[in-house]
């Protein structure tokens, strides 16, 4: 199990450390030309961003953006815009027995065949004013009979200014509202897109959080370090936090707490906005060419998270801390995040204080990286993890269950729209359990628009 552990681990980063000395040096010509109307960026880099970086980069004048300004701002009135998402994904190599139903955290045991990883439909953008914007996402669900039915996966509203005046300062300020069903603000890899993940699954520590989604308010700070003389961005500072019921699991309805749960999230990307998604697409194209004066950015960018929840759940009393951070650079990504939960239980609620009556905890990390071989097409990519689960008695020790996966990558579009993915993963098995065979080999074909 030692041996496992720690030789996927230095395989991960093995083909981080040596392939990135030939990183900076990819001269690989692109498979297919690029429409230079794609704005290949953060979706934040709208019509009205645009127009601020031709008029720093002094491509247009000061009567010409105020012109074209107006013109954007009455087309954004209406700027709703469809989204969705298709995940499709098939296992021809299962090696845990069709009767094994043994499950664990990142066990495989529905993993089998083709099968639907996720398929959401919805529209979000900017509505009757462009500070304000909305966003309804339904997504397709499993039933406990094993057919797919349809749910609410977020609906909310938001409200997000810039003050006018404040554009051109060094430190330019965000503030903004998000209420509604939600993502809540806590996780890094947890609030990117399953469509623009580097792996067909999240890691385990993050698919095992106590919370992913909930309804409730978020109040939105984000505060951008910039010389806007020479059009250059140095850093961003981001701050989420809110108040939510702490039901979680896509119920947005029927509170069962007693009191609310609070989540935070802090983050700093340094040297320009870390763009969407996991994995670096952005060589030659960012900023967008028609945008700035340089096509190119040949800094790396780095971002730094911390994360904080503490819910007050019907029998117990539930606290998150995560940090994380992430390293891009010429088509050479790393990302590592970890995350500790403490369970408290509640005396007075509970009803089998035996059984509750100690605190238990969980504990997980991971690692991964990826190297696009061509340019913003081709990526090789590799993650190592490990969750820790604390089985809550004192005849269970403390187990952990450790994963190291191997992908391929084919993106047939930008901004992870199309793409081909394959998987092996290699799972250890709990400490002090008989050996298993549970390793899987997985392909998917994924859509997003």
């Amino acid at each position: 199990m030692q041996m496992k552990r720690w030789g996927g681990l230095a395989l991960v980063l093995g083909l981080l450390l040596v392939a990135a000395p030939a990183t900076a040096q990819q001269v690989i010509p692109d498979l297919w030309p690029v429409d230079e109307d794609d704005v290949e960026s953060d979706p934040a880099l709208g019509d009205l961003d645009i127009l601020d970086e031709l008029r720093a980069a002094n491509v247009i004048d000061e009567a010409t953006y105020e012109t074209a300004r107006r013109k954007v701002a009455r087309k954004r009135l209406s700027a709703l815009h469809p989204t969705g998402t298709v995940l499709v994904a098939y296992t021809p190599e299962n090696e845990t027995e069709y009767d094994d139903f043994t499950t664990y955290p990142g066990s495989p045991d529905e993993e089998r065949g083709f099968w639907l990883n996720k398929a959401d439909l919805g529209l979000e953008g900017s509505v009757i004013f462009p500070w304000l914007s909305t966003k309804l996402i339904l997504d397709s669900k499993s039933n406990d009979d094993g057919s797919i039915g349809v749910r609410v996966d977020q609906a909310s509203i938001k409200a997000a200014v810039t003050p006018n005046s404040m554009k051109d300062d060094p430190v330019v300020p965000k503030w903004g509202l998000l209420v509604g069903a939600q993502k809540i603000p806590f996780s890094r890899q947890s609030n990117k897109s399953t469509g623009q993940l580097q792996f067909i699954s999240r890691s385990v520590v993050v698919s095992e959080m106590p919370i992913r989604y909930d309804i409730g308010a978020t109040l939105l700070q984000k505060y951008k370090l910039q010389d806007a003389a020479n059009g250059k961005e140095w850093a961003n500072f981001t701050i989420d936090a809110g108040i939510y019921n702490g039901r979680g699991d896509h119920v947005y309805v029927n509170d069962n707490n007693d009191d609310s749960m609070v989540a935070l999230r802090a983050s700093v990307d340094l040297f320009g906005t870390m763009a969407p998604g996991e994995g670096d697409l952005m060589p030659r194209y960012w900023p967008h060419k028609l945008a700035a004066n340089d096509p190119e950015s040949l800094w790396p960018k780095l971002s730094l998270g911390f994360s904080y929840l503490n819910n007050k759940d019907i029998d117990r009393d539930v606290t998150a801390i995560g940090y994380d951070a992430e390293f891009r650079w010429s088509g050479l990504s790393v990302q590592y995040e970890r995350i500790h939960t403490l369970y408290e239980p509640d005396l007075g609620e509970v009803t089998v204080a035996d059984t509750l009556a100690d605190d238990w905890e969980t504990d997980g990390w991971y690692v991964q990286g990826g190297l696009f071989i061509i340019p913003r097409h081709l990526e090789l990519a590799a993650r190592y993890e490990e969750y820790m689960l604390d089985l809550q008695t004192d005849l269970d020790d403390k187990r952990v269950v450790s994963a190291t996966t191997y992908g391929v990558n084919l993106h047939l579009a930008t901004k992870h729209r199309l793409k081909l993915m394959a998987n092996w993963v290699e799972r250890g098995e709990l400490e002090g359990m008989p050996e298993i065979d549970n390793d899987t080999f997985t392909v998917q074909g994924a859509l997003s628009f």
